[in-house]
């Protein structure tokens, strides 16, 4: 395989240092994996020591120099996953919206954000508690502004609520498609107008809490799993 080609250029020499800051362009379109769908050169930044400035690039510098690209693409909006994986569900971004989302140059992103959640568990999900975290966005509170995403009665955050007739589960293999709600989206959308708040460039996905009804789920940040276990004294 043809490996990428990087053009080395010198941007400044930082006198008596040991090493030297260095401007490295990409060009992404000979660039058979991971960069293979980027069309234009990309810079990315790479310090090295004077003495190693024209050896070729190894396989660390140019795994650390694309991954660099991916964060700073400034084209598109980085969606971030923290969900514990132990959590029994999957999901995806749908895909017919998942670019308009993330395309930083769309004003509507937040009408386009489509997250499909699938049980993977063999129980009913009863609840389920997700939060969309916009970390460069302060909420006036000293912390971020977080959108919840919820499916199911909130009583279910109290591990003894049982289900009502009326309650309608996410069976096992079953997938329900969150949106930003209504309100949510109205509410950004007079931030925008009346405040100026910018659009957020990070999104980054949390875990609340999830009930099977039965008085056993996950909750907290780590998804901790409950009934609790009681340590032994």
């Amino acid at each position: 395989m043809t490996s990428p080609k990087f053009r080395l250029t010198l941007a400044m020499a930082l006198a008596g240092a040991s090493v030297t800051f260095l401007a490295v362009t990409l060009n992404a379109a000979k660039t058979r994996e991971s960069l293979e769908s980027v069309a234009t050169s990309q810079k990315a930044k790479l310090l090295r020591r004077k003495d190693k400035v024209k050896d070729n690039l190894d396989s660390a510098e140019i795994t650390a120099l694309q991954k660099q690209i991916e964060q700073d693409d400034p084209e598109e909006r980085k969606f971030e996953d923290k969900i514990p994986k132990h959590v029994p569900i999957k999901f995806k971004l749908t895909a017919d919206k998942e670019k308009r989302f993330k395309d930083l140059k769309n004003p509507d992103w937040y009408r386009d954000f489509e997250l499909e959640v699938t049980n993977t568990s063999d129980k009913p999900i009863y609840y389920l508690d997700l939060d969309l975290v916009y970390p460069e966005i302060e909420s006036g509170i000293g912390a971020p502004v977080a959108v919840p995403l919820r499916y199911g009665r909130m009583n279910f955050i109290d591990h003894h609520t049982t289900p009502l007739p009326t309650d309608v589960p996410i069976q096992p293999g079953e997938t329900y498609t969150f949106l930003i709600p209504e309100a949510d989206r109205k509410g950004w959308e007079w931030h925008k107008r009346n405040k100026h708040t910018p659009d957020p460039k990070r999104i980054v996905l949390q875990f609340g809490a999830l009930s099977f009804g039965d008085g056993t789920g996950y909750d907290t940040l780590q998804a901790v799993p409950y009934p609790y276990r009681r340590s032994r004294d």
